[in-house]
């Protein structure tokens, strides 16, 4: 059920960032609790995907200050 939910908020790209970590996290807890299997292999697959996206979604605008995210934050002359 959670897979579901979280895929339907990567669809929105507003709420994409939020959708990332909280997969990121889920994604590591299945990892963590079902050790090394062969879908593991899949497994840190994905979330090195997660990452990827993670890295070029730009955080929501109230998280944009807590990160200094991007050129909004750059100060004009």
């Amino acid at each position: 059920a959670i897979d579901v939910a979280i895929g339907a908020l990567l669809i929105f790209p507003s709420l994409q960032w939020i959708a990332t970590c909280i997969a990121s996290l889920h994604l590591s807890m299945v990892i963590i609790s079902t050790g090394i299997t062969p879908v593991t292999v899949r497994n840190i697959g994905l979330l090195g995907g997660l990452f990827a996206l993670l890295l070029v979604s730009p955080p929501p605008p109230q998280l944009e200050a807590l990160f200094h995210y991007g050129a909004t934050h750059r100060k004009k002359k």
